[in-house]
């Protein structure tokens, strides 16, 4: 069996390519995108009951709060956006 490097499985499934990361910012908007009115009653969770609050009461979607999960090391990073 032959393996390959890290650096040639990098290429291979294209984490260094700029087209993949633009086509997966690009995913990530449109996941943003329809959950934008999470929490209002019109979003795309409501019906399902997935959504809920924050500590200060603000709507929060479960599936934004993986994709920020992404971030938590960043400054600014809430420890209750953590689902």
């Amino acid at each position: 069996m032959t393996f390959m490097s890290a650096e040639q499985y990098l290429h291979a499934v294209g984490v260094r390519s700029g087209d993949r990361i633009r086509a997966e910012v690009h995913a990530k908007r449109r996941i943003l995108d329809r959950h934008a009115e999470c929490g209002t009653g019109q979003g795309y969770c409501d019906g399902g009951g997935h959504g809920r609050e924050l500590d200060d009461g603000t709507p929060a979607c479960p599936d934004v709060l993986d994709l920020a999960a992404a971030f938590d090391r960043r400054p600014g990073y809430r420890a209750e956006w953590r689902s």
